[in-house]
C-alpha cells in the first residue's frame, strides 16, 4: 500500500538551523585546508570507509531480486577531499573532510530486457571523519554526516500516470554518527600468513527535518564487516557484512541487511564483488518508505 499524507507537517526552523550549523562545522575545515595547503588534496581512497551493509552507503552496482523481477541500481561515490595528520606516520591519526554524492534507484525488468525505472532517492551531504591507531584495540575510528534525502516517482511506476493517485515530497535532513574499532590480526605479509581483517562499530542516524512528519526520529544502529584472502596480494578475496538498525520513523521496526561477496582484484584496493544479499525492515525507496520489505538478491558492486 502506497503510503499517503493529507497534510505533511514541517517542523519549526530551528532544527533547520542546527542542521545549517553541522554543515558548516565540516565546511569551514575543509575551505581553510583548500586555502592555505593545496598539497593536502588526495588520491580516491576514504579515512574511513564506507560499512559494507550499511543502508545508506554509497556504491557503484546494482543487484536484482531473486522474486518479483525487480532490480536495484546504485550510482554514486562518496569521497575524502582534505586530510590533516597527526602523529608519527604509521603510528598515528589523520582527520578528514569530504563529500557524498549518489542515488539508489528501483526498475523492474519486463520482457524485451527493458527496465523502466519506477523510483529513485537522491543523497548528498558532507562529511568528516577521524581514525587513531592504539597499541590494544587496534583502529579507532569516527565518522560524522550531515545530509539531505528526497526520493521521486518515475514514470516507469505503472501507477505514475494515473489520476486517482496522490503523490507526496518525502524529504529528510540528518546527522548521522558512526564510530568503531578495526583490526588487521593477520596482515598477509608473514610466510604462509593469511589476510584477515574485521571491524565493528554502532551509530546513531537523527533526522532534523522531515517531509512528511513521522513520529520517531532516531535510528541507533550496529554493524560488522570481515575481509579475509589466502594473502595481502591474492586477487581473490571473501567479504562478509552485517548491519542492524531500529528504525522508528513510524513504530519500531529491525532492519536487517547481511551481504556475502566474492572480490575479485586488490584485497585492499579496487576490484569488482559479485555478492548475495538479503534486507528486511522497511523500504529504502522513499517512495515507498511505509512499506516493509524482504528480499534476497544477486547482484554485484565496484569496489573504488
Amino acid at each position: 500500500m502506497r503510503c499517503r499524507t493529507a497534510r505533511p507537517m514541517n517542523r519549526t526552523t530551528s532544527p533547520l538551523i542546527l542542521y545549517r550549523v553541522a554543515i558548516l562545522s565540516l565546511l569551514v575545515p575543509l575551505l581553510c585546508g583548500v586555502l592555505h595547503a593545496q598539497e593536502g588534496f588526495l588520491p580516491a581512497d576514504r579515512t574511513v570507509p564506507a560499512p559494507y551493509a550499511g543502508k545508506y552507503e554509497a556504491r557503484i552496482g546494482g543487484s536484482r531480486e531473486l522474486s518479483g523481477g525487480k532490480l536495484r541500481l546504485d550510482i554514486g561515490g562518496s569521497a575524502d577531499l582534505y586530510r590533516i595528520a597527526i602523529g608519527e606516520p604509521g603510528s598515528g591519526g589523520a582527520l578528514a573532510f569530504g563529500a557524498d554524492f549518489f542515488t539508489w534507484t528501483r526498475l523492474r525488468s519486463t520482457a524485451s530486457f527493458k527496465f523502466p525505472v519506477e523510483a529513485v532517492d537522491y543523497y548528498f551531504g558532507l562529511n568528516g571523519s577521524a581514525r587513531f591507531r592504539t597499541s590494544v584495540l587496534g583502529d579507532m575510528f569516527a565518522r560524522l554526516r550531515v545530509a539531505h534525502i528526497s526520493a521521486h516517482l518515475v514514470d516507469g511506476d505503472p501507477s505514475f500516470t494515473d489520476p486517482s493517485q496522490r503523490y507526496f515530497t518525502y524529504s529528510r535532513e540528518f546527522a548521522d554518527l558512526m564510530a568503531g574499532i578495526e583490526r588487521t590480526p593477520l596482515d598477509g605479509t608473514s610466510s604462509g600468513g593469511g589476510y584477515l581483517k574485521y571491524r565493528a562499530y554502532l551509530g546513531l542516524l537523527a533526522l532534523t527535518h522531515t517531509i512528511p512528519d513521522t513520529l520517531g526520529h532516531l535510528t541507533p544502529y550496529v554493524g560488522a564487516d570481515l575481509t579475509a584472502a589466502p594473502s595481502g596480494t591474492s586477487p581473490v578475496a571473501l567479504r562478509l557484512g552485517y548491519e542492524l538498525r531500529l528504525n522508528s520513523e513510524l513504530s519500531t521496526l529491525a532492519e536487517h541487511q547481511l551481504r556475502v561477496g566474492v572480490k575479485v582484484g586488490s584485497v585492499q584496493g579496487k576490484g569488482v564483488t559479485i555478492e548475495g544479499i538479503y534486507y528486511s525492515g522497511r523500504s529504502p525507496y522513499g517512495q515507498h518508505f511505509s512499506e516493509e520489505n524482504r528480499s534476497f538478491s544477486l547482484g554485484f558492486a565496484v569496489d573504488y
